[in-house]
């Protein structure tokens, strides 16, 4: 069973506050979570980034793409530059406490559908604790709710399960298969394989794009 209602708030320094799910009736430990919960929202800006050079890379070999790469001042800077030059695109990050612990976008933004594209990509220092599921059903409420958009759609590796689980426990339904250019097949461990459809010393990664409806993840929430 979801809890009722999900709520946030915007502290004086245009963070938004994020004190968690509450149920309907409105009791347990909410004055006392709001006191303590780390966790604020807010739109990416230039000294975000330079803070994400703190982040660790992934274990994993496959999940490498996602790791953050700059390094240098004007590293971030290009970086921040190219993610945000398209008007289409919003960018926002997540503080824990006083680490930046992760960014989300919204991609190809239309007015005309009300809908936009999803990136979700969080330090692994941070990874299993719970914290991805809290900023995610956060980010698409305030999507929907908020900012009355209707569709929320995302691409997605098979081999990332993990994010796979954690986009169907939001509501998100797989749609249909996709196919990219991953790059040198020494990198993909045999078990993983299966995830790839491999020719000519390449590699296509299978991915599925999800999408969830505001009608559908809302009467979930609330």
């Amino acid at each position: 069973m979801w809890p009722a209602i999900y709520l946030t708030r915007i502290r004086p320094s245009g963070r938004f506050f994020i004190p968690s799910f509450i149920d309907g009736k409105q009791n347990i430990r909410y004055n006392q979570f709001m006191n303590t919960c780390p966790l604020s929202m807010k739109k990416m800006e230039l000294k975000d980034v330079f803070a994400m050079r703190s982040w660790a890379n992934n274990e994993h070999p496959l999940l490498a793409s996602y790791d953050f790469w700059p390094r240098e001042d004007y590293e971030c800077r290009y970086w921040y530059s190219k993610k945000t030059e398209l008007k289409s695109n919003e960018y926002f990050v997540y503080y824990y406490g006083e680490d930046c612990i992760s960014y989300v976008s919204m991609k190809r933004i239309s007015q005309r559908t009300r809908s936009a594209e999803l990136g979700l990509v969080m330090d692994p220092k941070y990874q299993n604790q719970g914290l991805g599921h809290q900023i995610l059903g956060d980010f698409l409420f305030y999507f929907f709710q908020t900012r009355g958009f209707q569709k929320m759609t995302l691409k997605v590796d098979l081999f990332n399960q993990r994010a796979i689980h954690l986009y169907e426990s939001m509501g998100f339904q797989k749609k249909r298969r996709t196919y990219t250019l991953f790059g040198e097949v020494e990198r993909i461990p045999e078990e993983s394989r299966r995830d790839f459809i491999i020719f000519s010393g390449l590699a296509l990664s299978k991915g599925m794009v999800m999408e969830v409806r505001a009608c559908d993840f809302l009467k979930e929430k609330i």
